[in-house]
């Protein structure tokens, strides 16, 4: 039986005043009518839920109106129910006060087509909020549970003195803070420990994150910085981007016997997205890949609560939808959760992959950057090797 919300996603922006017996009423009228409710605003978003229309103005709502995503008050849940289908948006459209103006004029006459899938933007750093590192009003960012996703490090020279800057991407794996994407940008000389630029950015979408970063990147070639694969000065970049640039760095390239072994655990971790799934590795993003762990937060969530049979059948066919399932598990345990969350992890880092090797993830080195480790030969007879060699055997 076809429920009301099937297939539609929304995502909450709730308001500080917004009781928490509120947004259970809200969360609980999605959910037993079939609709999904996530905090990651992205290309598959039906409808922004947002509790106080003062908030329209917030950079949540403005993307979503980018994207051509209606925002719309929380009567529009009950009104649906109320009515038994799913109404008109502008019937509980939140709009601006920019926009209510215009909408006079008669110079807005429909709602923005959504980006299509493969139309890339930019945002220029101007347009978005970065702090101060030391700025005690900064945003919090669990560093030590986050990974590094994407990075940039440039060079230049200037009567002699080299500086460099320094762009990495974290996501933090903690999915209780919705601000979970944070841009780091270091600039400075190469001989000074003073950081002439030390300042962060964080949002809640991977789509304006991914722009940003390219807006950043952008912004350095027209300002003539030049792309560095060196490893940056030891004051500049986080702890995570060292280590992992540490592990790769040309002087201490692989010899060919580790590259095979690399080649072997590809093939192998290749073999079992093959196994499970059906759609190609370079069908994937790293936004689907979030969609995918939101719905396998919300199964977890729903054996957790005891939610009806109902509910865990509809995420199930959207996550066999989404993952394109090979066979779909006749019964859903959190141990199986947890395998979907592995296999997840692993197209993320395959995707990384294939980004650091612009999209041909077949060099045999940005396969062997990925693992974020250094892999070396212990001598035979040694005790070391005598150790690996026990731990192995048991």
């Amino acid at each position: 039986m076809k429920m009301l919300f099937d297939g539609l996603q929304f995502v909450a922006e709730f308001d500080a005043g917004f009781s928490f017996k509120k947004k259970k009423e809200v969360r609980d009228a999605i959910i037993k009518n079939g609709g999904i409710l996530s905090y990651l605003l992205n290309r598959k978003t039906d409808y922004l839920l947002l509790s106080n229309p003062e908030k329209i103005e917030s950079f949540k709502c403005r993307s979503a109106i980018q994207k051509g995503v209606p925002v719309v008050n929380v009567d529009f849940i009950f009104k649906c129910i109320e009515e038994s289908l799913v109404i008109d948006a502008k019937r509980c459209e939140v709009v601006s006060e920019s926009n209510k103006k215009a909408f006079q004029k008669g110079k807005i006459s429909e709602t923005k087509k959504r980006r299509s899938a493969g139309q890339k933007r930019t945002i220029l750093p101007s347009n978005v909020k970065f702090w101060a590192r030391d700025d005690l009003n900064a945003p919090f960012f669990d560093e030590p549970a986050s990974k590094l996703i994407k990075w940039a490090v440039y060079e230049r020279e200037s009567n002699a003195v080299k500086s460099c800057l320094v762009i990495e991407v974290a996501v933090c794996l903690q999915r209780d803070d919705p601000k979970n994407y944070r841009i780091l940008v270091n600039s400075g000389t190469n001989f000074s420990q003073k950081r002439e630029k030390d300042e962060f950015f964080v949002s809640g979408d991977s789509e304006e994150t991914v722009a940003t970063f390219a807006g950043l990147c952008q912004q350095a070639g027209h300002n003539r910085w030049n792309k560095s694969t060196s490893l940056p000065p030891a004051h500049l970049g986080s702890v995570k981007l060292h280590a992992m640039l540490s592990s790769f760095l040309p002087d201490q390239s692989p010899d060919e016997s580790v590259l095979q072994l690399v080649y072997a655990m590809w093939e192998e971790s290749m073999g079992q997205l093959l196994r499970r799934i059906t759609k190609p590795l370079n069908e994937f993003d790293l936004d689907m890949v979030e969609e995918i762990e939101g719905i396998l937060l919300q199964m977890k969530s729903s054996i957790q609560t005891r939610s009806p049979p109902s509910e865990m059948e509809s995420l199930l066919n959207d996550l066999v939808e989404k993952l394109t399932l090979r066979e779909k598990p006749s019964k859903v345990t959190l141990s199986e959760i947890a395998s979907f969350q592995n296999l997840c992890q692993l197209i993320r880092d395959l995707i990384c992959v294939q980004e650091a090797n612009g999209g041909q993830p077949t060099t045999p080195i940005a396969k062997y950057t990925a693992l974020g480790c250094r892999i070396g030969h212990v001598s035979e007879g040694s005790s070391e090797y005598e150790e690996v060699l026990e731990r192995i055997v048991k």
